[in-house]
């Protein structure tokens, strides 16, 4: 067990650090952006993004549909739009320098 003047010693030596570092946190917000990204790209898979047909199906047929069926369409884009702001967030921890390790021989 530490004493309290090792301890404090430690503490101001920065080598005995409790908080986590930011590092951590931002690998953290990746590791869960990777896994939402891949919930909401298997949920895509299970939503239309445009009418069936697509582009070939006649103009009043694709307003049929979409009247049908706008909130089976919104909750698609909805869904397009999240999973590529949880992507982004995949590319957080890869642009973030570590803070643990010197440059000085760069």
């Amino acid at each position: 067990m530490l004493s309290v003047v090792n301890y404090r010693y430690l503490m101001r030596r920065k080598v005995l650090n409790t908080t986590p570092s930011l590092d951590y946190h931002i690998n953290r917000v990746g590791f869960w952006s990777v896994i939402a990204a891949f919930a909401l790209a298997v949920m895509s898979a299970f939503f239309p993004l445009d009418a069936p047909g697509g582009s070939s199906a006649a103009h009043a047929d694709r307003i049929a549909w979409l009247s049908a069926n706008s909130g089976v369409f919104i909750t698609a884009w909805a869904i397009q739009i999240a999973w590529m702001a949880a992507w982004c967030g995949t590319i957080a921890p890869e642009i973030t320098v570590s803070t643990n390790f010197t440059t000085r021989g760069l």
